[in-house]
């Protein structure tokens, strides 16, 4: 979806998170990323400008979430798709590996991106258990 024809509350919200320096993380309504944030690159290990909009089996590979014995998650586990397909906040630690190969565990708060007519995305914000 180009930007132009983006619900204007995905804009918003993109914009939104450009200046944060708490990484964020954004899909649109069907789950394919739409913008993460230069804070957000740092521990995914690649830029967004690399990465680009891509389909949600894409960005979970490319930033696989794994179980404490570091078996690959379902995507329906990850606060941020819980967030988007309950329409509702979600919270939780997760570990997972980056673009560059790196684990990590992190904490994840994802929203849902709601009007009274519709969802449009999901928000998640995370934060490393190094910081």
């Amino acid at each position: 979806m180009t930007e132009a024809h983006r619900p204007i509350e995905l804009i918003h919200a993109r914009n939104f998170v450009t200046g944060l320096s708490t990484p964020a993380f954004l899909v649109d309504a069907d789950g394919a990323l739409a913008f993460y944030n230069d804070a957000a690159s740092v521990l995914l290990g690649r830029r967004f400008e690399e990465m680009g909009q891509s389909d949600e089996s894409e960005w979970a590979t490319a930033f696989q979430a794994l179980d404490e014995e570091g078996n690959e998650l379902p995507l329906d586990a990850l606060p941020l798709v819980r967030a988007l397909r309950r329409r509702q906040a979600a919270f939780d630690k997760i570990r997972f590996r980056a673009a560059d190969g790196v684990v990590r565990d992190i904490h994840v708060t994802a929203i849902p991106i709601l009007t009274s007519r519709a969802t449009h995305g999901a928000l998640a914000l995370f934060w490393s258990e190094d910081d």
